[in-house]
């Protein structure tokens, strides 16, 4: 039964289109014993998806003497989860590059913050001895909520934008304020819609909360810090990192200060490796 918030969604015009490949992936990822032949055999469906993945492979970090030619040699170059990566940022590049033109919603800045987001993520999730890929999708995907609210609204949303920021819990406060709905709240419904599992829509809807639902409190707060340590890169890295926003998300795994830096040290070595091959771009500097 629909409720309000889907009835507002089906009332937008411009979605992000669903990623049938990349949910199809993630359900390959959740199976410990994913089989290589139904990974290439999936990602093969998508014509454009396996020419990204084949370009971005050859470039210049992975490229070897001999290009890659198919996806099953892509995995065998490079590895199942940095070919995984590849999908979801291509599909998360796409939709929100493709989002309206909307004032105060620029599309460079919130992807950049949403690929340093996905990759601080993966890098909490390592921290804890976690796979990578779920903290890392969720937190690429975490602002997705924006593009939808930015078609749906227009200029009324560049007005949010300009009175509570580009980011943070203000913004989503605001947003709830002006249109009933906050970003994380529509992010988080459409990834349900899409059929994506719980392990990534948890924590794009409770990105900015500090208390989480029941057996989704690692993965939410993983996000949380992913969320917090993106911030930080992107206000220049300093080494006085303001802890106080991530004290919930550090207790509830069990982390301290220099825990977060360290976590922010390794994002920011992994960006430079993945710059090139991820069209993620130098970090921006965006307001908290």
């Amino acid at each position: 039964m629909k409720d309000a918030l889907d009835t507002y969604i089906d009332s937008i015009d411009h979605l992000p289109p669903t990623p049938t490949v990349v949910v199809r992936l993630i359900s390959l990822f959740r199976k410990p014993d994913r089989d290589l032949d139904e990974v290439v055999s999936v990602m093969s469906l998508d014509p454009s998806l396996t020419a990204e993945v084949l370009r971005r492979c050859n470039s210049a970090f992975y490229g070897g003497e001999e290009q890659v030619i198919d996806v099953f040699d892509a995995i065998m170059r490079v590895g199942f989860y940095e070919v995984y990566q590849t999908a979801v940022a291509w599909f998360g590049q796409q939709a929100i590059s493709r989002g309206p033109k909307t004032p105060g919603l620029e599309a460079e800045l919130l992807w950049r913050h949403s690929a340093i987001t996905a990759v601080a993520s993966g890098q909490v999730g390592k921290k804890m001895g976690e796979a990578q890929w779920g903290p890392f999708t969720a937190g690429l995907l975490h602002d997705i909520g924006k593009v939808a609210l930015s078609s749906a609204e227009g200029t009324k949303y560049a007005s949010v934008v300009s009175k509570a920021g580009r980011f943070g819990p203000a913004l989503d406060h605001e947003e709830k304020e002006s249109f009933g709905f906050g970003h994380s709240e529509v992010g988080a419904r459409l990834l349900h819609r899409w059929g994506v599992p719980l392990e990534i829509s948890m924590p794009v809807f409770f990105h900015h909360y500090s208390a989480w639902p029941e057996n989704y409190e690692r993965s939410c707060a993983m996000v949380n810090l992913g969320n917090l340590v993106a911030h930080h890169i992107e206000l220049g890295g300093a080494a006085d990192m303001d802890l106080a926003p991530a004290e919930a998300a550090m207790a509830e795994l069990g982390l301290g200060g220099n825990d977060l830096i360290e976590i922010a040290n390794l994002t920011q070595a992994e960006l430079a490796t993945l710059d090139g091959m991820f069209n993620f771009g130098k970090p921006a500097k965006t307001a908290a």
